[in-house]
């Protein structure tokens, strides 16, 4: 399906519950350069919904619109792209991991802990044993701390 910026744009707006899915699936990989520009939208919740529906197209170009999100100054949009990992793992996205999983903002660091089982990588592993052991927020900790625990049980098993 051969979307425009303005249909997905009108797409994303809906309020009621979206199906990123099926979003996906109807648009591919033509929706990528309209992704792209959206994904700087001045409404976070547009950039957001654009960032997270390129991380659900498997595309090549996907990742770069989630790097793009990487770099967003709206913790929302960085959120939305730490949510994309486990879809893009293993298409070389492990820097954009290290680099969610260092975010100023605890939901982003948060939601890159949650991807981190996603990725065999050692650096990765490290930074969520650190942030299990040290990050100031106490409910991150524990996140990570019950994130290491259920990797070890499913690779000791």
């Amino acid at each position: 399906m051969r979307d425009s910026e303005q249909d997905i744009r009108r797409e994303l707006s809906k309020d009621d519950g979206l199906d990123y899915l099926a979003l996906a699936s109807d648009m591919g990989p033509d929706a990528i350069p309209a992704l792209r520009n959206l994904v700087d939208d001045d409404v976070p919740r547009m950039a957001a919904s654009a960032a997270y529906l390129a991380g659900l197209i498997a595309a090549p170009a996907s990742r770069q619109v989630v790097e793009k999100a990487v770099r967003s100054g709206d913790p929302v949009v960085r959120v939305a792209a730490a949510a994309t990992l486990p879809m893009l793992a293993g298409r070389g996205v492990a820097g954009i991991a290290k680099k969610l999983l260092r975010d100023q903002d605890v939901g982003v660091r948060a939601r890159a802990v949650r991807s981190a089982p996603w990725f065999d990588d050692k650096a990765i592993a490290e930074r969520v044993r650190a942030i299990a052991a040290e990050d100031p927020e106490p409910a991150l900790r524990e996140l990570a701390a019950r994130i290491l625990d259920r990797v070890q049980r499913c690779t000791a098993s």
